[in-house]
């Protein structure tokens, strides 16, 4: 079990680079084919400029504006090309006429991992999209790797943390990262306050995952803590004693036009990780 074809967005923000290096890594790693796919901002619902149904003093309001996103999109696509030269990973560019919310969406279903960036309000281009991440968690189906726009950079995952309640988003998540757990050398299960979930956790708090997970032939440690912390500064904390290259974990929540409710959990991990984070809805 592989993954074969790895999706990433493709921007010009300051750290793109870092969610780039991410992406070819897996795909590498994997022996996936990389896309990188960068979005014009331009609806695919409105009419292409200059078609018979639009009249021309349409056509001139919007060809210059529409030319100006498409280049932009252009040139951040050339940018992942220059990244992508020379790194044996089997990649193309794809460039969208859409909004990056629903091109990712609509791409995700062919896909069987998206990497996306962390949220950045002191990024310009990323200013607008701060619920981006969590969007395409909620709304693509697949699992979703999130790079960090801060700390150091991961040439490689070798250390996983999974973040373990027996829910079904903690359980898709983990299915979603069989391929990366597989080739990983330390996996650790990490189950907090497991007297509060009866209805969810066994009477052996992490024996059916590492079960599970063994007969994948990932070997697995389980840790059981009772902590007065958040749970995710809790969980961000027990990553940083395992030197954790990526947390895997459950993303909690629903949209509605675009405005994302999330659990406490996810909300925190999201805007606080320093390292990657797989998560799955």
């Amino acid at each position: 079990m592989s993954y074969k074809t790895v999706l990433v967005h493709v921007d010009n923000s300051a750290n793109a680079q870092r969610r780039y290096e991410l992406a070819s890594s897996v795909a590498q790693a994997q022996g996936a084919h990389l896309i990188g796919v960068a979005a014009t901002g331009v609806s695919r619902f409105i009419q292409t400029p200059g078609s018979n149904d639009t009249d021309q003093e349409t056509v001139k309001y919007l060809v210059a504006p529409v030319e100006r996103y498409r280049q932009k999109a252009k040139d951040s696509l050339q940018g992942f090309t220059a990244f992508m030269q020379g790194k044996d990973v089997p990649h193309e560019e794809l460039l969208v006429d859409d909004e990056p919310y629903d091109a990712l969406k609509l791409l995700s279903r062919y896909s069987d991992l998206i990497v996306v960036g962390q949220s950045n309000d002191s990024d310009p281009v990323m200013a607008n999209m701060l619920d981006f991440p969590e969007y395409i968690a909620l709304n693509s189906g697949r699992p979703v790797l999130i790079a960090p726009y801060k700390g150091e950079p991961t040439p490689r995952i070798a250390r996983v943390l999974i973040a373990w309640d027996a829910s079904l988003s903690a359980a898709r998540a983990v299915a979603g990262a069989i391929p990366i757990l597989k080739s990983a050398s330390q996996v650790t299960v990490a189950i907090f306050n497991p007297a509060s979930k009866p209805d969810v956790v066994s009477q052996l708090p992490g024996a059916d995952i590492a079960l599970y997970l063994g007969r994948h032939d990932i070997n697995v440690e389980v840790t059981q803590e009772k902590t007065q912390l958040e749970i995710g500064d809790a969980l961000l904390r027990t990553a940083s004693e395992k030197h954790s290259d990526l947390i895997v974990m459950g993303c909690y929540g629903h949209t509605r036009f675009r405005e994302i409710l999330l659990g406490g959990v996810t909300r925190s991990m999201l805007e606080k990780a320093s390292i990657p984070v797989l998560v799955a809805h």
